[in-house]
C-alpha cells in the first residue's frame, strides 16, 4: 500500500519555454553576428577587388 502510494517515478519538467526560445535565439544571435561582416563586404568595389587580383 505505501509503495502504490509513494510516487517513486522522477518525470522532468518538460523545458517548453526553452525550446521555443532556442531558435529566435539562434538566428537572433546569427544575425547580429553577420551583420558587420555583411556591412564590411556591401561597401566593397567588385572591380577594385578583380583588378587587384
Amino acid at each position: 500500500m505505501v509503495a502504490n502510494d509513494t510516487p517513486v517515478a522522477y518525470h522532468p519538467p518538460l523545458a517548453v519555454w526553452a525550446l521555443l526560445l532556442i531558435g529566435p535565439l539562434a538566428l537572433l544571435a546569427a544575425s547580429l553576428l553577420a551583420a558587420w561582416p555583411g556591412q564590411r563586404a556591401a561597401r566593397l568595389s567588385s572591380a577594385q577587388i578583380l583588378r587587384a587580383e
